[in-house]
């Protein structure tokens, strides 16, 4: 047996054992586990997919079949490669992003309300489509949270014996 490959991590260890396997190479790797189970708790030695204790997972295959496997590992690790570098995903709406901060501000008025008219302002600037039933239902959420907030701001710094209140 030959040393094949060092995978960074079981993901793509076992990814590439699958694609060998396919292709009726028989490939192996050492029982080289990096989750530890100490008592109830299974402890995971990685960091960013590679092992903190050891140099990847290497995967071994018969000496004869060393060239051909070669050539698969390269086709997998091109395919990944060009998924990756697929179109990146369209960013969200900044006008779905306020309906979910005016959501978010029944538990977190000030800070939440903030964050959803930087998105409300944001969304309107950039001409983004609007579903009215959102942003009515988003501004009623807005406009209540903010008043409730506004009240346990004040009353909290009035507790506080802030003057700039009085």
């Amino acid at each position: 047996m030959k040393l094949l490959i060092r995978a960074e991590s079981l993901i793509q260890r076992d990814a590439l054992i699958n694609a060998l396997r396919e292709q009726g190479i028989e490939a192996v790797t050492g029982e080289r586990d990096i989750s530890r189970k100490y008592a109830d708790e299974t402890v995971d030695l990685a960091y960013g997919g590679i092992s903190a204790v050891f140099e990847g997972f290497s995967i071994w295959v018969p000496e004869a079949e060393l060239s051909r496997a070669q050539g698969i590992v390269a086709e997998v690790m091109e395919s990944v490669r060009s998924a990756s570098s697929a179109e990146p995903l369209p960013p969200e709406s900044h006008m779905r992003r306020f309906f979910f901060c005016t959501l978010m501000s029944i538990v977190f008025p000030v800070v939440m309300n903030i964050l959803a008219l930087g998105h409300l302002i944001r969304g309107l600037r950039a001409g983004e489509s609007i579903k009215w039933w959102m942003l009515v239902f988003g501004i009623l959420i807005w406009i209540t949270t903010s008043i409730a907030g506004y009240f346990l701001l004040r009353s909290f710094l009035l507790e506080m014996n802030f003057d700039l209140l009085r």
